[in-house]
């Protein structure tokens, strides 16, 4: 959904600074915005789509059970990981909230990013959701076999 946003802002700023030689400031930091905000948000529909990369060679190799109980322990991580990225990330938007932090890049656009620093605890919220989901149906879903519990080769 905002991959066409970003693809008219890089656009603007090449055909500025093709035609009039005056590239404004302003697209670079909205387009690092615009794919930070798409990265960070997207986790968690990734996650449920199974789009992700995964090394499923060892899950592969092992029975239906097995491959439940690592499926169960990478769930457990990312839950784990996702916790500490909420808790950390807030402490770290909060903090640039209370301070109204702008751009680290000192051009003449120099915007607010507290805002952006919201993305990282709210990405991490939304894997969350999806791991916990995802945890609670585990019995349910198997990536590699079809209703057997041979190893698959």
């Amino acid at each position: 959904m905002l991959m066409p946003v970003l693809t008219v802002v890089v656009l603007y700023n090449i055909v500025a600074r093709a035609l009039f030689d005056r590239a404004p400031s302003w697209p670079f930091e909205v387009s690092i915005f615009i794919f930070g905000i798409m990265s960070l948000l997207a986790g968690g529909q990734v996650l449920r789509d199974h789009e992700h990369v995964a090394v499923d060679i060892v899950p592969r190799m092992v029975g239906r059970r097995p491959r439940r109980v690592l499926q169960l322990i990478s769930l457990l991580l990312i839950i784990t990981v996702c916790v500490f990225l909420i808790i950390d990330g807030s402490v770290v938007a909060i903090e640039a909230t209370r301070i109204r932090e702008r751009s680290i890049f000192q051009t003449t656009f120099n915007p607010e990013v507290w805002w952006f620093r919201w993305m990282i605890p709210l990405g991490a919220a939304l894997i969350l959701l999806e791991a916990v989901r995802q945890l609670f149906t585990v019995r349910e879903y198997d990536d590699y076999t079809e209703g057997d519990d041979d190893v698959v080769g």
